[in-house]
């Protein structure tokens, strides 16, 4: 079964799990539901992006943004220079895992990992890893929570769980909803402004998700807008939250652009 195979079965099992358990409901189609809580995106600034880097997360931590690249035999880390793309360094992961969401638990440099269960933690000086726990489901987008002091993660379903920062045991979950319809296949995950923003894969979309709750209240489609710029380049992930800038940086997976951008 292929990688993209394996994410669009995920999704759908936990379609028909929420449909059940909610009546009948099913999940949005492109175009479904309200356009109340549609965002506007402005282009601040395009950078350059390596098109060899398969993305799954984009984390910045005072001057550096740091990337993490999924692929069995090419996952890695890079530490990159937000202002201008340049990659600074890239360390690789072991060939038996296949890297996924990455965020900063106050200290530490997590990255999930994919299918293994395997939580990595990064020694940002050496930039060597080990393992620091591990995940009861598929890994796939992370963010820190600072305003519950909780890390935020997803497998490719509905649902968003909290965990415990230092043991990344469940706090609580939400099934994240937008008009009364569950929204599979969430995956990269960033914080700002009191909100979770996600990445949906197989989609351009960008998610505002209020993390109390698990309600939807704001929404973006990308692909009118920002061109991957390679012709290999597949589906948009990779969000991160840039305080000096006020704006958040995105790219793809494959893409050859990397955008700073503004929603609102």
């Amino acid at each position: 079964m292929t990688h993209t195979a394996r994410k669009v079965l995920v999704g759908a099992s936990c379609v028909a799990a929420i449909c059940c358990a909610c009546g009948g409901d099913s999940p949005e189609g492109p175009g479904g539901g309200s356009s109340s809580d549609t965002l506007t995106l402005t282009v601040l600034d395009t950078l350059p992006h390596s098109t060899d880097a398969y993305t799954q997360g984009l984390e910045m931590s005072g001057n550096v943004l740091w990337e993490s690249t999924g692929l069995y035999g090419q996952s890695s880390i890079r530490r990159l220079d937000p202002q201008t793309g340049t990659l600074l360094s890239s360390t690789p992961l072991p060939d038996t895992l296949f890297g996924e969401g990455i965020t900063f638990n106050g200290t530490d440099l997590l990255q999930l990992t994919w299918l293994s269960g395997v939580v990595l933690r990064w020694d940002t000086a050496s930039m060597e890893p080990s393992v620091w726990s591990s995940i009861e489901t598929e890994g796939w987008g992370m963010c820190l929570v600072p305003d519950s002091g909780t890390v935020a993660t997803t497998d490719g379903t509905c649902m968003m769980r909290f965990r415990d920062p230092q043991t990344f045991e469940v706090l609580r979950e939400v099934t994240v909803i937008r008009n009364s319809k569950p929204v599979v296949n969430l995956n990269e995950l960033e914080y700002a402004g009191g909100r979770v923003w996600a990445n949906q894969y197989g989609t351009s979309r960008i998610y505002r998700i209020d993390p109390t709750t698990g309600e939807v209240d704001g929404l973006v489609d990308c692909s009118a807008v920002l061109d991957p710029g390679s012709p290999g380049a597949e589906v948009m992930n990779g969000i991160a939250w840039d305080e000096g800038r006020e704006a958040f940086l995105v790219t793809g997976k494959l893409w050859a652009r990397m955008y700073v951008i503004d929603l609102r």
